[in-house]
Formats: C-alpha cells, sequence, structure tokens
C-alpha cells in the first residue's frame, strides 16, 4: 500500500492563516498534526492547499473526510460534520435499496444509533460517529438510496451540529482507514 506524504507551512499573514503545500506523492491531513488540527477547526480546508482530494486516484478515500470501524466518513466544517459511507461499506452491503434515516432534529450521543440501511443482502445498523443534533437528513438518499451505490463518498446522508469538535480525535484519517480495511483483509 502507498503511504501519503504531505509537507505544508503554515503562516500568519496580516492575521489570516495561509497554507503553503509541496505534495510529494500524494496529502494526508493527519488528526494529531497542526495542519489537522487546524482543518477539524475549519480554520483552513483543503481547497487552499489546491486540489489535493483524491490526487492521482492513489488513495481509495478522500482525505478531507474522517474515518470510523463502521465504515462512515465524517467531513468536519467547524462545529458542523457531514456523514455519508465509504466504498467499501456500499461494496459490502451490495445493492442499497432503503434509507431508514428519518433523524432530522433529533440529539445523539456518540455511537448511539440514528438509523439503518437495507440493502437485497442485509439490514446495516448506522451508529453516531461523533455527539450532536442532526440538522438535516439529505432527500436524495430518501428517495433514491441506490446513490450511494453509485456515489459513496460524494453522496452525503446527515449533517450534524457538533456537541464536542474533540469527538473527531477517536477517527481515523484516510490512510488509517485504508489499514484498517487492509489489516482485516476487507
Amino acid at each position: 500500500m502507498k503511504k501519503v506524504i504531505f509537507i505544508g507551512l503554515i503562516l500568519l499573514i496580516n492575521g489570516v492563516n495561509t497554507v503553503h503545500c509541496s505534495v510529494i506523492e500524494d496529502v494526508q491531513i493527519g488528526r494529531n498534526s497542526l495542519i489537522g488540527e487546524l482543518f477539524a477547526n475549519g480554520e483552513i480546508s483543503v481547497g487552499e492547499c489546491g486540489d489535493i482530494g483524491m490526487a492521482a486516484g492513489v488513495l481509495a478515500y478522500p482525505v478531507d473526510r474522517m474515518y470510523t470501524r463502521d465504515h462512515l466518513w465524517v467531513k468536519v466544517s467547524g462545529d458542523y460534520c457531514t456523514i455519508g459511507i465509504t466504498d467499501f461499506l456500499q461494496e459490502d452491503l451490495g445493492d442499497i435499496v432503503f434509507a431508514n434515516v428519518f433523524c432530522e432534529g433529533e440529539w445523539f450521543e456518540i455511537n448511539s444509533t440514528w438509523g439503518s440501511l437495507e440493502s437485497i443482502m442485509a439490514v446495516y445498523t448506522l451508529f453516531m460517529p461523533v455527539g450532536g443534533t442532526v440538522l438535516e437528513v439529505n432527500p436524495i438518499v430518501q428517495d433514491a438510496p441506490q446513490n450511494l451505490n453509485s456515489n459513496p463518498h460524494e453522496t452525503w446522508i446527515i449533517k450534524v451540529k457538533m456537541d464536542d469538535i474533540s469527538d473527531i480525535y477517536t477517527l481515523m484519517s484516510s490512510v488509517e482507514y485504508e489499514d484498517f480495511v487492509a489489516e482485516w483483509g476487507m
């Protein structure tokens, strides 16, 4: 598995964080790095480092997200996050035919059940990767859940106002998630 190398320099120019990036092979924003922390807090975004999302198609999972052991992705922007499923999960489930995610306006503790996905092969329970209130459920997922199969990393399921931004530090980076999937022979 190809590892990712990222070199970044953060400069404070006129009171604004400015990011200068050099991509050696691909990009990894680690959650324990200064850049990762600024990224998680919404102070900088991947866009400020140029188009580094899935550079050269080497990583199967976008680097601008964090991942759970339950195969969900979490895209953070300040106190808010967007949650969806990974390509691995959609592949494992097969054709998704129903999304039971009628939770808009509800508050959930971290690791609590917030919905399920039904495929022709299984019913998969969704666990909340962060504590917070669901602000929005994607109507496209409810009307056409097969979009989760065709474009899982672009089709979000819910948007959440997080209670505690530090919840994201329990999640994995894209490289860690790829290693996790590979370790279990998935």
